[in-house]
């Protein structure tokens, strides 16, 4: 009973071997690799290039949702943004005497015209530079080894990840800073409300 409850994952007791990682390590062993030249080492080739090619396109895949992802979350943020403005709007419309200061609406404005850029940042299109997956007509213009084609086609999306994550890492700069002055707005209209009152 006492053993039980306090039994967790990363709790053993002392007298029990821990559990073996059911998981695979983050970097394989490097495996002894067959005689170039042989047919093992073609079949290895083979395989070599299929996982790549297969991890390639799903983590370009992973990256698209993450780009709409990104994008939806976005779109919510700069919402948010505008009912909040609205609300300071509102303020003194209900009470003409105790509308919030004019530096406060100022600052208001200022916070949703940057944010609005913000936003417009993550959200415009990307023209050429991202990637989605392999390239149909390179595919079909190349004349050669199947496993040459493979490789190339590999080694582009490869490539393609890299490039698109530097793209991800930018717009997802410009959503932080759009939250942070989502918190300076929200800060602005209590501030305003305050001194209002």
């Amino acid at each position: 009973m006492e053993q039980e409850r306090y039994r967790s994952r990363t709790f053993t007791w002392p007298w029990r071997r821990p559990e073996k990682p059911t998981h695979l390590p983050a970097r394989l062993p490097d495996p002894v690799k067959p005689r170039i030249g042989t047919a093992q080492h073609e079949e290895f080739l083979e395989s070599q290039y299929t996982l790549a090619y297969e991890a390639a396109v799903l983590a370009l895949t992973q990256q698209d949702g993450t780009l709409g992802n990104l994008r939806n979350r976005s779109s919510g943020l700069f919402a948010i943004a505008g009912l909040i403005a609205s609300f300071s709007t509102t303020v003194g419309l209900v009470d003409a005497g105790h509308a919030i200061p004019t530096w406060v609406a100022f600052a208001l404005l200022g916070v949703l015209v940057v944010m609005c850029v913000l936003m417009a940042l993550v959200l415009r299109p990307i023209h050429g530079k991202w990637v989605f997956g392999p390239d149909a007509g390179e595919i079909l213009r190349h004349e050669g080894d199947m496993k040459e084609l493979r490789g190339g086609v590999a080694r582009g999306m490869v490539e393609a990840v890299v490039s698109n994550e530097q793209i991800i890492e930018r717009r997802s700069a410009f959503y932080l800073w759009g939250v942070v002055l989502l918190w300076v707005e929200v800060s602005l209209v209590v501030a305003g409300v305050v001194i209002a009152r």
